[in-house]
């Protein structure tokens, strides 16, 4: 069916988890729906304190790594960027969630992403988050 190669992660609380480089909480790629998680106090290194999305090429012009995430991602490092999410190159993202509290060293608080080319966020929900740039979203708007 359309939804045969979706990977489902629900109701589940995902914390306290520590990467030495990427994906505090969550490494992922392909297509994925996170839905109603709660994501928090999770720590990466480098990127994605709360979630890393990897790239895994594009379909044509549609990214075949896509991630629908809902319910809270608070709290979460990441030594350089993407406190909260990591979104690689030619990933796309649409995200209900709350986003708060999460921290990223240089850049990216919240949320980082490359390009907001694939990118569908209810951004008054990303909000109190902390970097030396941008430090809800970026790239800013």
């Amino acid at each position: 069916g359309e939804h045969s190669d979706t990977l489902l992660i629900g109701e589940s609380e995902i914390s306290h988890n520590t990467a030495g480089e990427h994906g505090g909480g969550l490494f992922l790629v392909g297509n994925i729906q996170a839905r109603n998680n709660e994501i928090h106090q999770n720590e990466a290194g480098f990127a994605g304190g709360g979630i890393y999305m990897k790239r895994y090429g594009l379909d044509g012009e549609t990214p075949r790594s896509r991630l629908t995430v809902s319910g809270s991602i608070t709290e979460n490092l990441s030594g350089f960027v993407g406190g909260g999410i990591f979104m690689d190159l030619d990933t796309q993202l649409e995200c209900t969630a709350d986003i708060t509290g999460n921290t990223a060293v240089y850049r990216g608080g919240g949320i980082h992403a490359y390009t907001r080319e694939y990118f569908t966020v209810e951004e008054d929900r990303v909000t109190g988050n902390t970097a030396r740039q941008s430090p809800d979203i970026y790239p800013p708007a």
